[in-house]
């Protein structure tokens, strides 16, 4: 390869990132993109390439903990984006008996109008709980909207941050008052759709607060402009409330899903939640077809890389820099030709 040519280039950083950084072996990491890349897998693994859950780990501390250690492991499950990450999660509870109908879910509102139809799909039957932010509040979550997922009643809490259509990150005090919500409910199961999340500035996802309680969602599509692909992401903690929901489900239902689980797992029982949804993803029985097919895996691995051989570099990724600057000053210049005041907080993603 030769150093000098700018593609070249980036590969060999990235490779070095991936060994030097992430500790990867670099013998294992070649042959896994190599064969990825022209789709010699079944796959093996079905949820995730074992190098590529490692460089998408990476990304995801780096663009969207806000510096926070989360304790536990993130295991990660790459999606047809972030649509079908929504449906399989969705899925997955209701068949794990997580979810049942009349179950109360709560929903920040605003958001993405298509999610507002998930709960009552596909006779999930469950009860929305609407959790507001207005405009007059910064779209910010108010303290007692908070509140309500106190409610032990209240069994997940559905929200997309940063808001669409609200473009605001949730605060720090948000973060904090969720945190003490989930104190007085720890069986709250929270879902959260971060796609903006790099358009934030000093960004802090809900799973780094609550990791335990939280299954994020990401996809890559808004920050490279890549939505065709369909390519995105659910990240569990390998300690989390679904697992410890599921070990204590009523002995019926661990018997129905025993059953149903064992035709691909010799533990049925020990099966953690994330990969039940790899399996229902495609029926259980189809179980050994699943997963987002390795080509796209490794465009994810490039564009994460893309930001992480500069962040291992200590430097600011100018291509983030450029995306939020460019939307930055659209916003500016349709604000100012609707003659409106302008939101300069870090907090806007415009």
């Amino acid at each position: 390869m030769d150093p000098e040519d700018p593609t070249d280039a980036f590969l060999i950083a990235a490779v070095d990132y991936c060994t030097g950084t992430l500790g990867l072996d670099r013998d294992s990491l070649i042959k896994e993109l190599a064969d990825a890349v022209i789709g010699g897998y079944y796959p093996t693994p079905s949820r995730c390439l074992t190098n590529t859950e490692a460089i998408l780990n990476a990304f995801l501390q780096q663009t969207l903990f806000g510096g926070a250690k989360v304790p536990g492991g993130t295991c990660v499950f790459p999606t047809e984006g972030g649509s079908g990450a929504m449906v399989y999660i969705f899925e997955s509870l209701s068949h794990n008996r997580l979810l049942k109908p009349g179950d109360r879910i709560a929903i920040a509102t605003p958001i993405f109008t298509p999610y507002m139809q998930i709960p009552s799909v596909k006779d999930y039957g469950l009860v929305a709980v609407d959790v507001s932010s207005t405009a007059e509040n910064g779209w910010d979550i108010p303290e007692e909207e908070i509140g309500k997922l106190e409610d032990p009643s209240v069994k997940a809490f559905f929200l997309v941050n940063p808001s669409n259509p609200g473009a605001h990150a949730l605060s720090k005090n948000t973060l904090a008052r969720l945190a003490q919500a989930v104190e007085k409910n720890p069986d709250l199961i929270i879902l959260t759709d971060d796609v903006y999340g790099t358009f934030a500035e000093d960004f802090q996802t809900v799973y780094a607060v609550l990791p335990y309680n939280t299954i994020l969602v990401y996809s890559f599509s808004k920050l490279y402009g890549v939505t065709g692909w369909r390519i995105g992401l659910i990240a569990m903690n390998g300690n989390n409330v679904c697992d410890r929901l599921l070990s204590e489900l009523p002995e019926e239902d661990k018997a129905h899903l025993r059953d149903e689980y064992s035709i691909v797992t010799a533990d049925p029982d020990g099966m953690p939640f994330i990969d039940r949804v790899v399996a229902d993803s495609r029926s259980i029985g189809l179980y050994h077809t699943s997963g987002l097919s390795t080509p796209s895996q490794v465009f994810m691995d490039l564009l994460a890389l893309s930001h992480l051989v500069y962040a291992g570099a200590g430097q600011e990724d100018p291509y983030i820099r450029l995306a939020n600057d460019t939307v930055r000053e659209r916003y500016l210049a349709l604000m100012d030709a609707l003659g409106l005041e302008t939101d300069d907080g870090a907090a806007n993603t415009r």
